[in-house]
């Protein structure tokens, strides 16, 4: 079912949550890695025809953090004037132009919005 509903905007921005104590894991034992001291966090913000408005979010460990900004970027333009309803259509939307974590994005983004 499809609603005459339209996504008009949509922002992405990431911000850092240093940790109060940073985190070791094994690798950081066997001196792979050093010690984590901060969490990327990914927000999507989405704002429909009728007003309807969602916060998604998403997280990064480790050096993941800008790249997830960037393909989030890369893939909110293709969100413009869809229906938020249809799911099927904005992950195939999204999954032409985009890696496997657009799925997670969408979905979470559009749970919100309702």
């Amino acid at each position: 079912m499809t609603s005459s509903d339209r996504i008009t905007w949509v922002r992405v921005s990431s911000c850092y949550l240093p940790l109060a104590t940073p985190i070791s894991d094994a690798k950081v034992l066997t001196g792979r890695q050093k010690p984590m001291t901060e969490i990327a966090i990914l927000f999507a913000e989405i704002e429909t025809e009728s007003g309807h408005q969602g916060l998604g979010f998403s997280y990064s460990k480790r050096a993941g953090g800008p790249g997830q900004f960037a393909h989030a970027k890369e893939i909110a333009p293709v969100l413009i004037d869809e229906d938020p309803s249809d799911i099927a259509k904005l992950l195939g939307s999204c999954e032409t132009r985009c890696a496997a974590t657009t799925p997670r994005v969408v979905s979470c983004t559009h749970r919100l919005t309702r």
